[in-house]
């Protein structure tokens, strides 16, 4: 009879219990700052596809570069059909501008934005930005959208949470969560050395690409944009959000990146050079000339000097130099560390936007080669196939140029792929090489094209 009672008992107080949960252990009691952030973000992630015509060549016809040439004469039979990729987006401003990566829009002529409710609408591109990696979309026709809150990411601590959020492998919406594992984080791939990214073991996987990095307070600190790659776990990256902020509003404002331009040219340091130049750094970037009237004249920077930091972050090489530059915007202060001899020292320099018509020079001083634009009169002197394009006037003795074997009338057709067709263009390419470190050249020569690389730094 006793046991009974106390079976009673036991039953009565876990009902009671159960009725009770509820009221005790409501929603609200699970409602934490990750599901509070996501809660404020996920309206303005959306799911981004991309309709690409793809132009399939008969096998009987050339090979890119020669593509470039022989388009002009030749119209090769081609079948066309459409491919979707999938990839990530997040609304950053509510007239309906939506960041994502460069990559997943790169090839695609037709963009379609989708929303969590399954709402979908047509977007064009604002601007591109192939070096960070960047695109900006816009949705017109729609008023006060979703949007993210921009955070910081000069702040950034390691440990603290990142919440990744996106639409892996078609899967909308998924969030996955982490912790920041690294800042100022160098990647290297496809040959190249990419620079200050954010790390994460957030999972990050295929799908997620042009996608938010979030905080515990659901502001953005990063565009997520890659997975590091040989079988590893738990290794994402993500632009930091201060560098994807700055080329969404030049992208918005001007169609395109301004270039910071300060004058300098760099070389990076090695022992017996910081012996020289007696100075105590152990990595940096040395300055080997500093052009007249530029805004490194202008601060006092001199031939010599060391660069070892731009606005807080590390400078370890001439490569991360160049690419911590395009950081630095257009008509703002920013702060250089260097060492002058023993001395440490702080320099603040405004950056200036590239002056264009610098940019024969540059290519002279670089390559060793100077250019002339094509016009029919050169054309005939010359016996120049072409009548567009820039012509090599002269090649430096012992330069990069003759040594890749450049000769006056070598006609330049394009660079880094952009198609010269006059001095505008020529100018606008170099601006481009001398940002990106690198110059590749397609080169006609009477009937032929050849393509030469050579870096630019």
């Amino acid at each position: 009879m006793k046991i009974r009672a106390l079976e009673g008992l036991v039953a009565a107080a876990v009902l009671a219990i159960g009725l009770a949960r509820p009221a005790f252990a409501g929603v609200s009691t699970r409602r934490s700052r990750i599901v509070l952030a996501v809660e404020k973000v996920k309206d303005a992630v959306v799911n981004i596809s991309t309709e690409q015509i793809v132009k399939s060549r008969s096998a009987t016809i050339f090979d890119e570069p020669y593509e470039l040439f022989y388009r002009q004469f030749v119209e090769p039979r081609q079948e066309r059909y459409a491919v979707n990729s999938l990839g990530s987006g997040v609304i950053i401003d509510p007239a309906g501008y939506v960041v994502t990566n460069y990559h997943v829009i790169s090839r695609g002529a037709r963009i379609r934005v989708t929303f969590e409710d399954g709402s979908d609408f047509v977007a064009r591109v604002v601007g591109t930005d192939s070096d960070s990696d960047l695109a900006v979309l816009k949705i017109d026709g729609r008023r006060d959208l979703p949007f993210a809150t921009l955070g910081s990411s000069d702040d950034l601590m390691i440990g603290e949470t990142a919440i990744a959020i996106g639409n892996p492998f078609g899967l909308s919406q998924t969030v996955t969560t982490g912790v920041v594992s690294a800042i100022h984080r160098a990647i290297r791939a496809d040959n190249r050395t990419y620079y200050d990214f954010i790390q994460t073991d957030a999972a990050i996987n295929p799908g997620n690409s042009g996608g938010p990095l979030v905080n515990a307070d659901g502001e953005l600190m990063g565009i997520n944009t890659a997975i590091y790659g040989n079988g590893s776990q738990g290794i994402g990256f993500a632009i930091p959000i201060e560098r994807a902020k700055r080329v969404a509003l030049d992208l918005i404002k001007h169609g395109e990146v301004q270039q910071a331009y300060i004058g300098v040219d760099v070389q990076t340091l090695n022992p017996d050079m910081a012996k020289t130049l007696g100075v105590n750094a152990l990595r940096g970037a040395a300055i080997v000339a500093v052009e007249q009237r530029s805004p490194a004249e202008f601060a006092g920077l001199r031939t010599g000097d060391v660069i070892t930091a731009i606005g807080g972050t590390s400078v370890h090489d001439a490569e991360e130099f160049r690419y911590l530059l395009r950081d630095v915007s257009v008509s703002q202060s920013a702060n250089f560390e260097i060492n002058r001899g023993p001395e440490k020292r702080n320099l603040s320099i405004v950056a200036g936007e590239f002056p264009l018509d610098r940019a024969e020079g540059l290519f002279a001083r670089k390559i060793g080669a100077a250019v002339q634009e094509i016009n029919p009169q050169l054309a005939q002197r010359l016996q120049l196939s072409a009548d567009r394009g820039i012509a090599v006037k002269a090649v430096t003795r012992g330069s990069a140029a003759e040594k890749a074997g450049l000769a006056p009338g070598d006609v330049i057709r394009s660079v880094n792929s952009l198609e010269v067709g006059g001095l505008t263009d020529f100018r606008r390419a170099v601006a481009r090489a001398r940002r990106s470190g690198s110059a590749t050249l397609v080169v006609q020569r009477g009937y032929l094209l050849e393509r030469i690389s050579f870096d630019f730094f």
